[in-house]
């Protein structure tokens, strides 16, 4: 009975131990995480500006897939008509299949935007 005993115990303080060294391994990595980003504050990738008078940009096609968005739907259209690319370049296309009236809301919002280009 004391071997078993003796054996649970030991396997329990084992089971304990790899726990504790885990938390410490993730508790180091943690704070070498926090350290490098204070360090690399201000310092974040920055693109150059893009040349929209080069005539070899790409099409960049957006698709925004929506379903029943009533209370966001009209800001998410907004913001992506307001990229700054040129427009010859640039297919929006707004996937949405609501079954709720956001559906009216999206279709005056894109009318809105063809009208304006």
């Amino acid at each position: 009975m004391d071997t078993f005993v003796f054996t649970v115990y030991f396997v329990f303080l084992a089971i304990w131990v790899l726990y504790t060294l885990s938390l410490i391994h993730l508790i180091i990595h943690v704070e070498i995480e926090k350290r490098r980003k204070k360090k690399n504050r201000g310092k974040e990738l920055r693109y150059p500006a893009l040349d929209t008078s080069d005539p070899n940009i790409p099409v960049v096609t957006v698709q925004v897939p929506m379903y029943n968005e009533l209370y966001v739907a009209e800001r998410v259209i907004d913001c992506v008509a307001a990229f700054d690319y040129p427009s010859a370049k640039l297919e929006i296309q707004i996937l949405d299949d609501s079954t709720d009236e956001s559906k009216d809301l999206v279709a005056k919002r894109v009318s809105y935007w063809q009208k304006q280009g």
